[in-house]
């Protein structure tokens, strides 16, 4: 038999109700908050991989930034802007441009990753510096190289190029990160050693 309350509905109905509202509460105030919008990175962020299992106890994980690469050739060169199809016409030896593609020995796998060449395309034609100042004389001897550096190893000696669509500096200067499509994992040397006296 249900009882009623004096002119209400069934008890069990109101119990039933409280039950939803409190189901209702408790999904609602579980549920994660939607992340907040981050600021564009700068040249060199740190970037943490977190792979699918945990390391095993005793290893040694090795800490690693993100940093942004940017396209770049000799001062003499005419052309503002390249690509991934220009990058592949270089390093297989029918650009009209450059002659090679040349990047930093450390970076080379990375950098030919990002820029959709394929490491087993790589021959002759792909110029491995011991690292950016070298990269960066090569340059200034041989202008008609298309190469890679780290953007904070940029330097006025070389001519920075866009990539695609996109150019690392507006018309003040100002370089702009979060449009920039083109960065790297490498491992995190940590902060330069400061000199002694």
């Amino acid at each position: 038999m249900i009882r009623r309350v004096a002119g209400g509905a069934p008890r069990s109905a109101y119990v039933v109700v409280a039950l939803i509202v409190g189901v209702v509460a408790l999904a609602v105030l579980g549920r994660e908050p939607a992340p907040l919008p981050t600021a564009a990175p700068s040249p060199t962020e740190r970037a943490s991989a977190i792979g699918p299992e945990p390391p095993a106890s005793g290893a040694t994980i090795t800490p690693t930034v993100l940093v942004a690469i940017v396209p770049v050739t000799g001062l003499g060169g005419p052309w503002t802007t390249t690509g991934p199809a220009e990058a592949e016409a270089a390093i297989s030896g029918t650009s009209d441009r450059y002659r090679a593609l040349e990047v930093v020995t450390a970076d080379a796998t990375a950098v030919l990753e990002a820029i959709g060449v394929a490491e087993t395309r790589a021959g002759i034609r792909l110029v491995l510096a011991r690292d950016a100042a070298s990269l960066i004389d090569d340059l200034a001897r041989q202008p008609d190289r298309l190469a890679f550096l780290r953007a904070d190893d940029l330097e006025r000696s070389v001519r920075v190029l866009g990539w695609g669509d996109h150019q690392l500096f507006d018309a003040d200067g100002v370089p702009d990160w979060a449009a920039w499509p083109l960065w790297i994992v490498v491992p995190d040397a940590g902060p330069p050693a400061s000199p002694t006296s």
